[in-house]
């Protein structure tokens, strides 16, 4: 499997360059002394050459890498009733392209995003992990997004030291993931979100953008006020979405909403259509 079959939304770079100018490329690798000798030998060789020392420079150019998207999810798979070996060859794939690529990254910062719905492949992703997380790539992820990850793989991604996160700006996380589920034994709600160490990343000393999914209307004892986030004065992107009902119960009310905006940054920037976003201009 070739690495644009890994993510079908990847669309090699020289396919959008003109075909002239893919045409002088090959051409000023030509011999700048004597006729250029044109057979159905050498021309087929040298254009290999090309292709190859391409390749080496694309590799060899972290900043190409910048702002690729890493996702690792079992999301799509063939899994039907039970895990497959199909799976387990279409998911390994994923994780050697995805162990090149943040290879070929160098030092800048990647987007990178978790979502598993099963647990069947604990043992192909946790020594990927171990390595994707390392101190030194740790310092590369610009964005993380993690959600429905095992138990595992939360003990580890949690655990990360926040103040080893220096390039990340940017966390997509879901209130359930955040904070655990404890069950009540009397009274009217069944069960409510209380505290955990999970919310660790949010003290990320560069983070300015909060994206928050919460879909459950447990009550919550932690709200957004909870988050251990570092400084609320450098926050430009709140996004919170949720339905009314579970908007007031899990994140906070109207005052703590209020209370969050005067600690933000004096200007949000705009959500997508369909999500709530609170400023201090517009309100929601």
């Amino acid at each position: 499997m070739h690495l644009d079959e890994v993510d079908g939304t990847l669309i090699p770079p020289i396919n959008r360059l003109p075909t002239e100018v893919l045409g002088s490329i090959f051409l000023a690798t030509l011999p700048a002394r004597k006729k250029p000798t044109i057979s159905t030998t050498e021309v087929p060789l040298l254009l290999t050459d090309v292709c190859n020392h391409w390749r080496a420079v694309a590799r060899a150019t972290s900043q190409l890498w910048s702002e690729i998207e890493f996702y690792l999810s079992d999301r799509g798979l063939p899994w039907n009733t039970k895990y497959t070996p199909d799976a387990r060859g279409i998911v390994e794939e994923k994780v050697r392209a995805f162990t090149r690529w943040m290879d070929y990254a160098g030092p800048t910062s990647l987007f990178f995003g978790l979502w598993f719905e099963h647990e069947v492949l604990d043992d192909v992703f946790l020594p990927m992990l171990y390595s994707v997380f390392s101190p030194r790539n740790v310092a590369k992820i610009r964005t993380l997004e993690t959600a429905c990850i095992s138990e595992r793989m939360e003990r580890y991604v949690y655990g990360i030291p926040p103040e080893s996160l220096h390039s990340l700006t940017k966390l997509v996380m879901t209130w359930d993931n955040i904070y655990g589920v404890a069950e009540m034994q009397d009274g009217e709600d069944r069960a409510h979100y209380h505290h955990s160490d999970r919310d660790r990343l949010f003290a990320a000393p560069s983070l300015t953008s909060i994206d928050l999914n919460c879909w459950s209307a447990f009550p919550s004892h932690p709200t957004l006020l909870d988050l251990p986030v570092r400084n609320w004065a450098n926050i430009t992107e709140l996004r919170i979405r949720a339905s009314g009902p579970v908007l007031a119960k899990t994140v906070c009310d109207v005052e703590q909403l209020v209370s969050v905006l005067e600690k933000c940054a004096s200007s949000l920037r705009t959500p997508h259509p369909g999500t709530f976003l609170y400023t201090r201009r517009s309100g929601l």
